[in-house]
């Protein structure tokens, strides 16, 4: 069992997107997870998701990804960002704004 997430990844410098497609897909991450667009395949379970990009920052390291992801329980939506085999990640802050009794109708 597993956990399905959507991913589309964003890259700094479009004038190396065909070698960073290239090396996805060594990585069998095209046509599993992303499409050569680098946007959603379809929803999978990616366990080497960060093991992957990592090694994709360190063959790029003046390149940024932005690796997005939501996955299947509701509000789980972050961004992972890769530079030089560094990454963070940021989950999205979801907030409702407070009642407004003049927007009643």
């Amino acid at each position: 069992m597993g956990y399905d997430t959507a991913y589309n990844l964003e890259i700094s410098d479009n004038t190396k997107l065909d070698t960073v497609v290239g090396c996805l897909k060594e990585l069998e991450v095209i046509g599993y997870a992303l499409d050569e667009n680098l946007s959603c395949y379809d929803p999978v379970k990616w366990y080497s998701r960060n093991a992957d990009m990592l090694s994709v920052s360190l063959k790029f390291p003046e390149v940024l990804f932005s690796l997005n992801g939501e996955g299947e329980e509701s509000g789980d939506i972050w961004v992972a960002y890769y530079l030089d085999g560094k990454t963070y990640e940021d989950k999205a802050i979801i907030s409702l704004p407070p009642f407004n009794i003049d927007k009643l109708k």
